[in-house]
């Protein structure tokens, strides 16, 4: 799902918002995003992103709360979570 990863880079960028992205011991790419109070989790895998709102519960496991099948559905996600983006 290399053009969500592009997607989400981009988007991310353009706006400022603090990222992190690594790559796994599995191969698939992890992003770990901060905007205000909350951090989200996105991972990538072969045909599919993962997301995960990790919110005050950093013990998280690796189990995404939702699973983002295509471009359209991780861009309705980023709609979603940055709806109040003011930059």
């Amino acid at each position: 799902m290399n053009t969500g990863y592009n997607f989400l880079k981009s988007f991310l960028d353009k706006r400022g918002i603090k990222y992190t992205m690594n790559k796994m011991d599995s191969g698939f790419l992890m992003a770990d995003v901060w905007y205000k109070d909350k951090f989200f989790v996105f991972q990538f895998e072969d045909n599919v992103i993962g997301f995960s709102d990790i919110g005050d519960n950093p013990s998280f496991d690796s189990k995404p709360d939702m699973i983002i099948k295509d471009l359209e559905e991780l861009k309705t996600k980023l709609k979603e979570l940055f709806s109040d983006f003011s930059g």
